[in-house]
C-alpha cells in the first residue's frame, strides 16, 4: 500500500475543518434554528451516552435514532424504528460499551475490528429476522454518534470517496484494492463494513502522528465552535461525504 495518498486526505480533511467544507456544513447545521441539527444531535447524543451508564435510555435511543432518521433523510419507516432500536441498544448493551466504551478505531487491532464489524451485520441480521428493511446506513449512523471515535458512517457518498482513495492507494493489479470498491462497502447486510472500518485504521496507521495532532485540533476547534464533540473520525467522514468520489475534493490530486 502507498501511504502518501491517506495522509494527504488526512491533512485535506484538517484544512477542510477550518475554512472548508466540513467547518462550514457544521457551522451552517449548527446554527441552524430547527430542533434537531448536528449540534443538538451530538449533545442529545453525549448526553444519553453518559447517563446509559447509569440507568436504561432505550425511550431516549428511540427519539435520536428517530431524530437521525428524519435530519439524515434516511427514508426508514418511522412507524418501525421502535423496532429497530431495542436490537441496536441491547447489542451494545451486550458489549458493555455504555459503562466501557470501544477502543478509539485508530487503536483497534484487527481481530478488535472484526468483531466491530460483526455487531452491525448480526445487529442488521437480526432487524431483517424480524421482516424488517436492513436500515444499514441509518444503524452505523446510531453507532458513530453513540461512539464517535469508534465507529464511521457508511452512505453512499462516502463510500464512493472511499474507493477512489482505494485507486491511489493500491496497485490496480493488486486485488487487495477490491474490498474497498463501492459494491462491496454499500452491500446492505453490512458485510463490506470492515472495509469502512479498515479504511479509518489505515488513515491512523498512514497519516503519521504530525499530521493526525492537526486533525485532533481542527476537531476540537470545531468542537468549541459549534459547543458539541465534534471527533476527528467524523471531520474526515464529512469530508469523504462532501467529496462523492471526487479526488481533487480528498487531496488527491
Amino acid at each position: 500500500m502507498n501511504s502518501e495518498p491517506t495522509a494527504r486526505l488526512v491533512e485535506r480533511a484538517a484544512q477542510a475543518a477550518r475554512s472548508g467544507n466540513v467547518r462550514s456544513y457544521l457551522l451552517d447545521s449548527a446554527g441552524s434554528p430547527n430542533r434537531v441539527n448536528e449540534k443538538t444531535l451530538r449533545q442529545g447524543f453525549a448526553r444519553m451516552r453518559d447517563e446509559a451508564s447509569i440507568c436504561d435510555q432505550t425511550p431516549v435511543a428511540a427519539d435520536l435514532m428517530r431524530d437521525l432518521n428524519g435530519y439524515y433523510r434516511t427514508r426508514f419507516s418511522v412507524d418501525k424504528l421502535a423496532r429497530v432500536v431495542p436490537v441496536v441498544y441491547a447489542a451494545i448493551a451486550s458489549e458493555g460499551w455504555w459503562k466501557n466504551p470501544p477502543t478509539h478505531i485508530g487503536e483497534c487491532s484487527g481481530p478488535v475490528a472484526d468483531s466491530l464489524s460483526a455487531l452491525v451485520t448480526s445487529a442488521l441480521h437480526r432487524t431483517e429476522e424480524s421482516g424488517l428493511n436492513r436500515p444499514y446506513s441509518l444503524l452505523t449512523k446510531f453507532l458513530h454518534f453513540s461512539f464517535p471515535d469508534t465507529f464511521g458512517i457508511y452512505d453512499a457518498q462516502a463510500a464512493s470517496s472511499i474507493q477512489t482513495w482505494a485507486y491511489f492507494s493500491f496497485p490496480l493489479s493488486n486485488d487487495e484494492w477490491k474490498r474497498f470498491a463501492w459494491g462491496t462497502i454499500a452491500n446492505t447486510d453490512g458485510s463490506g463494513y470492515g472495509a469502512v472500518l479498515e479504511f479509518y485504521r489505515l488513515c491512523w496507521a498512514s497519516a503519521g502522528d504530525e499530521r493526525l495532532a492537526d486533525l485532533r485540533l481542527a476537531a476540537q476547534e470545531l468542537s468549541d465552535e459549534i459547543d458539541a464533540p465534534v471527533s476527528p473520525l467524523y471531520v474526515i467522514d464529512n469530508l469523504l461525504w462532501h467529496a462523492g468520489g471526487d479526488p481533487r475534493v480528498l487531496g488527491l490530486l
